[in-house]
């Protein structure tokens, strides 16, 4: 008997093994881990007071240069604009953030390798903030209730 609990679980791409359990019909099936699961390459800007960030520049044209160098390594990317810290009326922790969500550590880096100084030349037409830069596993790309 195929639910759409069931049908969801065996599509959604997971890293480790997991029990899942379908509510009702008390069917168990485990989904093995992914061999190489996907990382997020994130690069953020740290807030500070008269630096200089142009968003519409890092927008429109650093990040689709980004794409395009990254090719096939980078699945998407995605761009965050700092409004405001965690308590109401403080500064943002960062202006800007990026997310590259990439096939894998070693993809980012072959992709990014060859094209490291025209990256960090762009740089200086939208900002002069030191970014910072942390590279994670996805281990939850969406969730959904």
């Amino acid at each position: 008997m195929s639910t759409p609990i069931l049908e969801e679980a065996l599509a959604t791409p997971y890293v480790g093994d997991f029990d899942v359990v379908v509510a009702g019909g008390g069917a168990s099936i485990t989904v093995q881990q992914q061999e190489n699961p996907m990382i997020k390459v994130s690069v953020m800007y740290p807030y500070a007071a008269g630096a200089r960030f142009d968003h519409t520049y890092y927008r429109e044209r650093h990040m689709p240069m980004m794409k395009q160098l990254l090719g096939a390594a980078c699945l998407y990317y995605t761009v965050d604009k700092g409004i405001a810290g965690g308590a109401p009326g403080t500064d943002p922790v960062y202006v800007a953030k990026c997310d590259f969500v990439c096939t894998s550590v070693e993809a980012f880096q072959a992709a990014r390798g060859p094209h490291v100084q025209e990256i960090r030349d762009d740089i200086a037409n939208y900002t002069d903030i030191q970014p910072v830069l942390q590279i994670s596993e996805v281990v939850v790309e969406r969730s959904e209730v």
